[in-house]
């Protein structure tokens, strides 16, 4: 409620209402109250009114009201029904007034129906509400003084014809003297004439030699955006290059050296062969989405082994029979099955006289119910490291202390015999460890292979997967490794490659370094889309299985490499740096299949290459296409064929922006090259 002098407002608590009684208010007060009305009243302004009155805002809201309805029926208790006002701010009839407005109840009972009279400022907004508040506030006040709406209205008719009249006389007096001041100026202003038709002449000329000092400008800034691109054309950024001179093609056309870069830009990106995009932040962000860090990490992740469902740490509780001080221990992943939908993890506690216990923890991530800490047959703590799961239900470990080979039992836990047949040679322990003919460090299993492998220093012992037993020590392998999706492993030696076939697992060739061989340590295998797979070692090439070489890359080869690229693209194409180029040899064919320009550089010899292929991704092969390849930051595409520049500059502008495939300037290379922002 908000009242002032006798004057009350009732309304539902709301922002918009509270609003609305304080325009009101405002108007009400600041409301000049005509001198007949004064007269007849005895009030000149409605603060001086001692008679009270009840505004009700009327409104859907208003009807249950119980502050709106007590406020209504003390007015009628007071006999002042003809003191309240009704106020319309929103609603249909029917549904806005109180009831206290609608039936009136007599001092002897009966109820009689009324039919209240009022103003009515209902709009869907604010200002359409004061718009109507303009005329509608006359009948609230009229209500208040007990005096005819048209009093009011009407003295509001014959103000504003007063103020037209007097507004009319003094236009009058105004133009009598204008029209004298003017017959006096007709006469200067002629003389005036001649002399201002000089000055517009002369600010002609002057706009003439601003528009070509203009023109001069802009021409220079071509000039320096066109040796800017240059210089980016130089880099290897023809799409940067070409962007540059778009911002002020077609406009600035007869700016020779713009057209000039714009044109050589063009002609570079339609070349055959390889030919320089851009730098590889904008070049993987426009073709993969990514930042050139994440477009590594993502083909990182694409050749990792699966297990982000296994955290690299875990805390769980100590041992109920443990003895310590502590009451979690940390244990970090050592190895993982996602077949068992388990984890391996070890660490160690200590107990209250200061001994660290070493333990090992199998966890069920799904089922943590069935964790169980290992423990070797004698009912102490086990902690194996190198440990590997096998398909059979079993992983094997290296125990930390004792350095026994140890075979266990994933769903319980329990010490398994090593070998499911007997072996010549070996020796289990009480623990359930096992002494095996070479002391061995790790466990290697390879998806896809019927075979296990214990390494050490310079060996490698092969145990059968169904029955698991011993079969024997790989004659001179001294390390195993594999390579992605092939179906071949490759045993390391000294000088020679030995290469095994998975399943069964057997030997089927065995590789030897070529004379004057590049010395690379890098083993890579890939296969190709016609399913054939090939290897590289030592600077040589072979097609598996059969061991045939198919290229062997000399030191003196096409003059002097300097590095034999360590990539390898889904084609089976090599990267090899020259002294003043890269070239890329299809291995298979025996053929050069694309060059790359490049400087020399005696900072790249004798370190890895940075050079990497940026094609699509092989899903088959786990390599990249080389229909894109990042030399020193540059982005290279390979085009089999060239591509025709046409001859109208509209027609060149229509295949860079094809080519562009919808890049556009950043805002900090158009800071870069003092450039606007074109309005959005």
């Amino acid at each position: 409620m908000t009242s002032f002098g006798a004057i009350e407002m009732v309304y539902p608590v709301s922002p918009d209402n509270v609003w609305m009684a304080e325009r009101l208010k405002k108007e009400l007060l600041s409301y000049r109250i005509p001198a007949a009305v004064q007269k007849k009243t005895g009030i000149r302004d409605l603060s001086e009114m001692k008679t009270p009155a009840l505004i009700v805002f009327c409104m859907p809201e208003s009807v249950k009201d119980p502050e709106v309805e007590a406020a209504i029926e003390r007015f009628r208790a007071s006999d002042r029904s003809n003191r309240i006002i009704a106020l319309i701010l929103d609603g249909a009839p029917g549904e806005r007034f109180p009831e206290g407005l609608l039936h009136e109840t007599l001092p002897d009972g009966t109820t009689v129906d009324r039919e209240p009279l009022a103003a009515n400022i209902s709009a869907p907004t604010r200002k359409e509400k004061l718009k109507k508040l303009e005329t509608e506030k006359l009948r609230i006040i009229a209500s208040v003084l007990g005096v005819a709406f048209d009093d009011l209205k009407n003295r509001r008719k014959r103000q504003r014809m007063r103020i037209a009249a007097a507004a009319g006389a003094v236009l009058f007096v105004f133009a009598a003297a204008f029209l004298g001041y003017a017959l006096s100026r007709v006469r200067v202003m002629t003389g005036q004439q001649e002399e201002l038709s000089g000055q517009y002449a002369e600010a002609q000329e002057a706009e003439r030699e601003a528009e070509l000092q203009r023109n001069a400008a802009k021409e220079a800034f071509a000039g320096t955006i066109a040796s800017e691109a240059g210089k980016v054309l130089d880099s290897g950024d023809s799409e940067l290059a070409l962007l540059l001179c778009l911002e002020l093609l077609p406009e600035m056309r007869n700016v020779d050296l713009l057209t000039e870069v714009f044109r050589d830009s063009l002609a570079g990106l339609c070349a055959e062969g390889y030919v320089p995009v851009t730098e590889e932040g904008p070049y993987t962000r426009l073709r993969y989405g990514l930042t050139p860090r994440q477009f590594l990490d993502k083909q990182e992740q694409m050749t990792e082994p699966a297990g982000d469902q296994f955290e690299d740490s875990i805390y769980p509780p100590l041992p109920e029979e443990a003895e310590s001080e502590e009451d979690y221990i940390e244990l970090k992943r050592e190895a993982f099955s996602v077949e068992e939908s388990c984890a391996f993890y070890v660490g160690k506690f200590k107990t209250p006289d200061g001994r660290s216990i070493f333990c090992g923890k199998i966890h069920f991530p799904d089922h943590p119910e069935k964790d169980y800490y290992l423990k070797d047959r004698q009912g102490a703590h086990l902690r194996l490291e190198k440990a590997v799961f096998l398909p059979d239900g079993t992983f094997l470990g290296v125990g930390y202390k004792d350095k026994l080979a140890y075979r266990v039992r994933i769903a319980d836990g329990e010490i398994l015999p090593f070998f499911d047949e007997e072996a010549e040679g070996i020796q289990e322990t009480d623990t359930g460890g096992t002494v095996l003919p070479i002391h061995v460090t790790a466990f290697q299993y390879f998806e896809g292979t019927d075979a296990v492998f214990g390494t050490a220093a310079s060996a490698v012992e092969a145990y059968g997967l169904r029955p698991f037993r011993y079969s024997g020590i790989l004659e001179g392998a001294w390390s195993l490794e594999e390579q992605k999706e092939t179906a071949y492993l490759f045993g390391l030696c000294n000088s020679e490659l030995k290469v095994y076939t998975k399943t069964p697992f057997a030997e089927c060739c065995v590789l030897k370094a070529e004379a004057d061989y590049i010395s690379s340590s890098s083993l890579k295998a890939v296969e190709l889309p016609d399913g054939k797979e090939i290897v590289r070692y030592l600077g040589s090439f072979y097609e598996l299985p059969e061991g045939k070489l198919l290229y062997s890359f000399k030191k003196y080869d096409f003059g002097r490499i300097i590095n034999l690229e360590d990539d390898i693209s889904s084609e089976g194409w090599v990267p090899v740096q020259l002294l003043n180029e890269t070239i890329f040899w299809d291995v298979r064919s025996g053929k050069e299949a694309g060059r790359i320009p490049v400087p020399y550089d005696p900072a790249i010899i004798n370190r890895p290459s940075d050079g990497k292929f940026y094609g699509p991704y092989d899903e088959r092969g786990h390599r990249r296409s080389a229909s894109a390849f990042n030399r020193n930051g540059v982005v290279w595409e390979y085009r089999r064929s060239a591509r025709e520049v046409p001859e109208k500059l509209e027609d060149q502008i229509a295949l860079a922006e094809e080519l562009l495939q919808g890049r556009t300037l950043t805002k900090r290379e158009r800071a870069q090259y003092h450039l606007l922002t074109p309005a959005s």
